[in-house]
């Protein structure tokens, strides 16, 4: 907090979590200049900001997939930060495991439906 909110870095590897919806708002919009949690670049850049305003009132998945590439097309002209890398998690199960498919935001979220899994024995 004593580099990052005032902007006394020259360089910083930072984490950035946005959930299961890859929203930039938090992190990339010049109003969250200074926030514990957000712009420590102090990237102020009215494009970046109309896509992430525009990305969070799209409704539809088509619509926000296109906002979003957008906003990473112009993030990479504009270059306010790299992104070193983003996790994805791929789990292999048994085929005889049934569960339902569910998104999972963290890895805690893979057993959220735990209680409805089935093992099928082949036996009725």
């Amino acid at each position: 907090q004593q580099r990052l909110m005032p902007g006394a870095f020259q360089a910083a590897v930072a984490g950035w979590d946005p959930g299961p919806d890859p929203d930039p708002f938090g992190a990339w919009h010049s109003s969250r200049r200074g926030e514990a949690a957000g712009n420590f670049g102090a990237v102020a850049d009215a494009e970046l900001d109309r896509l992430a305003e525009q990305g969070r009132v799209e409704a539809g998945l088509p619509a926000r997939r296109a906002v979003y590439a957008a906003f990473a097309a112009r993030f990479r002209v504009y270059t306010p930060g790299i992104v070193l890398f983003a996790e994805r998690w791929q789990y292999a199960v048994s085929a005889a495991l049934q569960a339902p498919l569910q998104a999972a935001a963290t890895e805690a979220d893979r057993f959220g439906q735990v209680h409805l899994w089935r093992v099928v024995t082949g036996q009725r």
